[in-house]
């Protein structure tokens, strides 16, 4: 065989194998609705599974934030209790009169120094004498935590 005929017969082949590369892509087009269909159904797959992993994902977050929430809850009450049973020993067994060390409320101790800048003289002194007022107007003090 000489150089030309196989020059010949591999142009052949490569001719003979476009057509059937060509036929066989023909057969089933690239947008036919199966196709179409079978990606809308993996890809309905894929985001109920996502939407699922979400779901779960939350109910974990709230279950998580809602047992913290429990959980401090049931610490805070005890250290309101122990707060007022000191307060209490505190003004029926010292002899403080001239400095205060516990303040009037427990959640005061959370607030920090500057905790009364925004409630105004007039109320605070009102909150003193008459302890009832905050049920009245409960805007005028913070809440006792």
């Amino acid at each position: 065989m000489t150089s030309i005929e196989l020059w010949a017969i591999g142009i052949v082949a490569v001719v003979i194998a476009g057509i059937v590369g060509f036929l066989i892509g023909r057969r089933q087009p690239v947008g036919s609705p199966e196709q179409l269909k079978q990606l809308t159904e993996a890809h309905e797959r894929q985001l109920s599974q996502t939407q699922a992993e979400l779901d779960a994902y939350r109910e974990e977050v709230h279950s998580y934030h809602e047992k913290t929430a429990n959980l401090f809850v049931s610490m805070a009450a005890p250290y309101k209790e122990m707060f007022d049973h000191l307060t209490e020993g505190y003004d029926k067994l010292g002899n403080f009169t001239e400095r205060k060390v516990l303040p009037d409320r427990a959640g005061a101790l959370l607030d920090g120094p500057d905790a009364n800048k925004h409630i105004p003289p007039v109320l605070t002194e009102d909150l003193k004498l008459n302890p009832d007022y905050t049920k009245v107007n409960p805007t005028a003090a913070q809440k006792d935590y």
